[in-house]
């Protein structure tokens, strides 16, 4: 069975994810194709979209993120909410936590969206989980993180690719300066974090959990302009959507 067509861009903080997803959308939206932005939306109405509104029916590409903006059915809790620095959550709590998160996203819209035929792009994933949550606390194990069912669940539906963003922690600390405070900082952000994320997203562990499944692992030179970095992700990422 061939990979469904997920795609994730993920990256240490200040490589730009997020600005290259949009990117991506809005090259699609020129070339005349249909997408859904399900982060957007989330910030608008506070919940996930249905699967069956009329907007996510039409689209042929949808992009989503990890961890989502809003609380869950079944959940008491929003994750972001508890990934302050004041908060007192575990990093063995938020596993699980980010588990959960995880599975409602994929059951509610993501797995739906496939069935009916769309493409999905995504900022963060699982692999997400795997470099930052064993940055903070490295006693947790990758069999730990990958034990939790919402996990086992995105490695049901594993990415077709899987693009990681890759710059010098000095440059990333440098933009991350360079755009001031975040709207929602995270436990995540010390630079001796994001220095333990650089170097788990390049252990081949990590990248075993991935490529064991058929996902191919693409490293994309994240050090240049705005426009240097996209057109070294979409040259790749076009050749999977033609």
């Amino acid at each position: 069975m061939s990979n469904p067509n997920i795609f994730i861009i993920d990256a240490i903080d200040g490589a730009g994810k997020d600005t290259q997803a949009n990117l991506v959308l809005d090259k699609l939206v020129q070339g005349g194709r249909r997408v859904f932005d399900a982060i957007a939306f989330q910030r608008d109405h506070k919940q996930l979209p249905l699967p069956e509104h009329p907007d996510v029916l039409k689209a042929e590409f949808m992009l989503v993120c990890e961890p989502t903006h809003v609380k869950h059915k079944g959940a008491s809790y929003r994750l972001r909410d508890h990934i302050t620095p004041d908060s007192k959550t575990t990093q063995r709590e938020l596993v699980k936590m980010y588990a959960e998160d995880r599975m409602a996203l994929y059951q509610q819209l993501v797995i739906p969206f496939l069935e009916n035929g769309g493409t999905v792009l995504q900022v963060r994933a699982l692999s997400s989980s795997l470099a930052y949550q064993r940055a903070v606390d490295p006693s947790i194990t990758i069999e730990e993180i990958l034990a939790q069912p919402g996990n086992q669940l995105e490695l049901e539906y594993a990415p077709k690719a899987l693009f990681l963003l890759s710059l010098s922690i000095e440059e990333a600390a440098r933009r991350r300066k360079l755009r001031g405070e975040k709207e929602d900082p995270s436990i995540f952000d010390a630079d001796d974090i994001q220095d333990g994320c650089r170097a788990n997203y390049r252990t081949p562990e990590l990248r075993k959990v991935f490529t064991d499944r058929g996902t191919k692992i693409i490293d994309i030179d994240a050090s240049g302009n705005v426009a240097e970095n996209f057109d070294r992700l979409f040259t790749v990422l076009a050749r999977y959507l033609e």
